[in-house]
């Protein structure tokens, strides 16, 4: 839960998503990053979560400290 440590979204889950738009879009091609690829827009959102839904998670009964920092950046 903590994006200093994990990263941002899903990573793992993002990476797979972009192979498979590349190789159903451009099928046996090779596409240069640095050519044929500009990213137009980008959007982040917080998750929010509550107590509960934490404690359902972790089975800790309040929000770590380490986690401060990043309410700060994510809250509207």
């Amino acid at each position: 839960m903590d994006v200093m440590q994990q990263g941002e979204g899903i990573v793992d889950v993002t990476t797979h998503l972009v192979d498979l738009v590349q190789w159903e879009s451009f099928p046996g091609q090779v596409l240069d990053y640095n050519k044929d690829v500009a990213l137009v827009s980008a959007k982040r959102w917080p998750t929010n979560m509550t107590l509960s839904q934490f404690n359902a998670i972790t089975k800790q009964n309040a929000f770590p400290e380490y986690l401060k920092k990043t309410w700060l950046t994510t809250l509207p």
